[in-house]
């Protein structure tokens, strides 16, 4: 009968003294619970992970109606798809443009080329450029797998140029993220 009422009472004496230790040293005790849970990222057994700069909140549109034989600032396209000026990429951050979709009205029988420009002040470079036949009314998606990184403090524009007969300028929009590396 006594070792009934033994086994109860040293569970209870050694509940207390775990307590006692955690409220003393609170240091040690979450260095042995932080042991105790530790999340491992292998093929057999994933962890859960959030690209940050795939967040909603760092998501970025801008689009650029450009006339033919002009250069056009882009403007930012807000979450309610209203018109928020022209778009500038933040201090400290990047903007990584992943895809672009550009649409022409054109008459047949000739080229248009498009010019991607980040300017900086009076400074001003062709990041990237495209030609394509022109053709009526004509929509191309491109995607860029690694990103096209546009530095803080720039602003992209649009130059659209064609050898087309009729030509109603280019609608181009593009669409990346902010990212702080």
């Amino acid at each position: 009968m006594k070792r009934i009422y033994q086994t109860p009472l040293c569970l209870l004496a050694s509940a207390a003294l775990v307590m006692a230790v955690g409220m003393l040293a609170p240091s040690a005790a979450h260095a042995v619970i932080a042991t105790l849970v530790q999340v491992v990222n292998t093929p057999a057994n994933p962890a859960i992970t959030l690209d940050v700069s795939r967040a909603a909140s760092q998501i970025i549109e801008v689009q650029c109606n450009t006339p033919f034989g002009l250069s056009q600032p882009c403007t930012f396209v807000n979450p309610d798809a209203a018109n928020g000026g022209q778009f500038t990429v933040p201090a400290g951050q990047k903007l990584v443009i992943t895809e672009a979709d550009l649409t022409t009205n054109d008459s047949a029988g000739g080229t248009n080329s498009i010019q991607l420009i980040q300017r900086l002040g009076q400074n001003n470079a062709v990041r990237e450029g495209w030609t394509f036949p022109s053709g009526g009314a004509v929509m191309r998606q491109l995607q860029f797998g690694s990103g096209i990184v546009i530095g803080p403090g720039y602003q992209i524009e649009i130059n659209f140029q064609s050898t087309a007969l009729i030509t109603n300028g280019a609608t181009i929009t593009l669409r990346g993220y902010l990212t702080v590396n």
